[in-house]
């Protein structure tokens, strides 16, 4: 299960904070942002590996009229790998990429804007994947 967690502890600054799995062997850190941060670069380690992740974040509103945060599909070593100069990971194979892709996508929610995607409601952060729009209780069912 994802947590964020502080470094060091008790620390407020979003710099100092992190996604993490340790039984996934997951952490996940926002890089930086572009233009008023709307494109947002991350990295994950995954299993050892130094991952980029760039995704673009966009507001929205769903048919009962409450608003949510929809991200882009999460980009692999797109332009975060070269604006902060990370080397590009290469999957073994497609079965490997979509995993990646797959838990790419569960911390963009749990992310949410400044690490309270998982303090929000349900749904008030989604990400789009070739499956549609997924929300947290889409990786926690």
């Amino acid at each position: 299960m994802l947590n964020v967690v502080s470094d060091p502890p008790g620390s407020n600054l979003s710099r100092n904070k992190y996604l993490s799995d340790e039984g996934r062997r997951i952490r996940f850190s926002m890089l930086g942002s572009v233009g008023k941060g709307e494109i947002q670069a991350f990295l994950l380690e995954w299993h050892g590996h130094s991952i980029a992740v760039t995704s673009q974040m966009t507001e929205r509103t769903d048919g009962q009229g409450e608003s949510y945060v929809l991200y882009s599909a999460p980009m692999l070593n797109g332009s975060a790998a070269q604006l902060f100069t990370i080397p590009a990971w290469e999957p073994r194979n497609q079965q490997q990429r979509a995993e990646v892709e797959k838990v790419a996508a569960e911390c963009l929610v749990a992310f949410g804007w400044g690490y309270k995607g998982l303090q929000s409601p349900d749904g008030a952060y989604r990400v789009l994947t070739p499956d549609g729009e997924l929300s947290l209780s889409s990786f926690t069912n």
